[in-house]
């Protein structure tokens, strides 16, 4: 009706669209000015989130052209629609015709709301499989209990491994005692610890004809309290114990490699390690563990007694929870007094497996904050837009109401487009 009224007065359609560009141009610049103090107050917060350190340099010349070209492709991208729509019909087919021209702009702005609550859909579904993704994997059992597992690293103890298993040994003597005092179980040693990898990858040769270029699996050393301190189930056979002399020649597999070799038992069962002579005899199957996050698949592995190896590289034990502070307390204490040149240090187990999963959440969460940001975006549309039907629907509304139409009736003859 505006522009019909201008063209009656003479405006020419170039100065039709100077004034739409000349609004949008406000508008654009007052968005530009509350954007870029909402980003300058917000910045430290998004850093945190993603851990990233992303500066704001005022003095790029760059930075500024690229904020002025965003803002002159937005009034160009904003305006460019309404420029050709409102320029080119006469003044008296804009007159005559606003019921229809109002009707096919409806039409039109429904398809954008459309598709923008197709893409806030996508977005939300997104986020709710990213939800139950790390849920499952935080709740995954990973086929030890992981919950008040702390280890120690003992690397520093000792140039070679034959002095860190002499000086780890003196640490679990002198802690041995107070297990009840104190609540927590066993001590084991163990080459690798779940959660912080397994580096070791060795050749083995079964018996089998039909693997002549060998089997590459996983390796770990471990002592006899391993099986106890990590809460695992030994599927056959037996574990370690340091009463068999033969144990130091015998190994263990995990499930994951029992189907892989496609044995039906073990007994009787051996493996080369490294070559087809040096055989060592199978003597248990170990249930599967997930050493590393879930984001990696279980591989076949085998365990071998470190009590006979260079083997020591943590201290595992298993504290209660309700007394973890004062437990590490002494641990600290008594390390300290043994190795005071040597810093004690552990970690949860538990943690490091959470901690592996942190990318996967700080992706929820921004994806999460970019959600709610469409969804509210697609809201504020749908606002507009009921606006817009509602005032060219007021007559009509009238008149229903003069009838006797209730509220009931008004609301669902307004909401039937947009369900």
């Amino acid at each position: 009706m505006e522009t019909g009224i201008k063209k009656v007065h003479g405006a020419t359609s170039g100065a039709i669209v100077r004034d739409v560009f000349f609004e949008l141009s406000i508008i654009v610049f007052v968005s530009l000015a509350i954007s870029f103090m909402a980003v300058y107050l917000l910045l430290p917060y998004f850093n945190k989130l993603v851990q990233r350190d992303i500066v704001v340099n005022l003095s790029d010349p760059v930075f500024w052209i690229g904020i002025l070209g965003f803002g002159a492709l937005t009034i160009f991208c904003s305006g460019l629609y309404p420029a050709i729509f409102f320029s080119r019909p006469a003044p008296l087919k804009v007159l005559l015709q606003k019921r229809n021209m109002v009707k096919s702009n409806i039409t039109f702005q429904k398809g954008f709301v459309v598709l923008q609550f197709t893409l806030t859909i996508i977005l939300a579904i997104t986020l709710l499989v990213l939800f139950k993704q790390i849920s499952f994997m935080r709740r995954h059992d990973t086929g030890f209990v992981k919950e008040n597992l702390i280890t120690i690293p003992v690397g520093l103890l000792g140039n070679d491994g034959d002095e860190r298993m002499k000086q780890s040994a003196l640490f679990m003597e002198s802690i041995e005692n107070y297990k009840a005092r104190y609540g927590f179980g066993k001590a084991s040693l163990t080459e690798f610890v779940p959660g912080f990898g397994f580096r070791n990858l060795f050749k083995l040769y079964p018996d089998s004809e039909s693997t002549d270029d060998g089997i590459e699996m996983l390796s770990c050393d471990v002592d006899e309290n391993f099986l106890d301190v990590y809460g695992l189930s030994l599927t056959q056979g037996r574990f370690f114990s340091a009463g068999h002399a033969t144990d130091r020649d015998a190994i263990l597999i995990n499930e994951s490699a029992f189907k892989k070799l496609g044995w039906k038992s073990i007994e009787g069962k051996s493996i080369g390690l490294f070559s087809k002579e040096n055989r060592k005899e199978v003597i248990g199957v170990i249930g599967d563990i997930n050493v590393n996050s879930l984001q990696h698949p279980i591989r076949p592995m085998i365990y071998q007694f470190g009590r006979h190896h260079n083997f020591p590289g943590y201290l595992t034990v298993r504290i209660q929870d309700s007394r973890k502070m004062e437990t590490l307390q002494f641990f600290k204490t008594t390390w300290v007094k043994l190795f005071p040149d040597i810093p004690f240090e552990f970690e949860s187990i538990d943690e490091k497996f959470k901690t592996a999963y942190g990318e996967e959440e700080r992706l929820t969460q921004i994806i999460g904050i970019f959600s709610v940001l469409a969804i509210l975006l697609s809201l504020l549309g749908i606002l507009a837009l009921s606006a817009l039907e509602s005032e060219s629907r007021i007559k009509e509304i009238g008149i229903r109401r003069v009838n006797g139409a209730g509220v009931s009736v008004i609301l669902s003859m307004l909401n039937r487009n947009f369900s």
